[in-house]
């Protein structure tokens, strides 16, 4: 599902100064139902010392009924 989100969205993940896309999702659904992700840039943006994790979480919304 990361390949849905704009190119500059897309990191979740910076090592060195590389901006890196290392998590993903992959979702199997039925005819008619959706999901959509988001990266929640929460880390990769900031400082290392300001960070919580040195990965982005990701945000999935997973529609099951129709």
């Amino acid at each position: 599902m990361a390949i849905d989100e704009p190119p500059l969205e897309r990191v979740s993940y910076v090592f060195d100064g590389n901006s890196q896309s290392l998590d993903h999702v992959l979702v199997g659904l039925a005819d008619g139902l959706s999901a959509t992700m988001s990266t929640l840039h929460v880390n990769s943006v900031f400082p290392e010392e300001k960070q919580v994790s040195d990965h982005d979480p990701k945000y999935l919304r997973i529609q099951l009924v129709e």
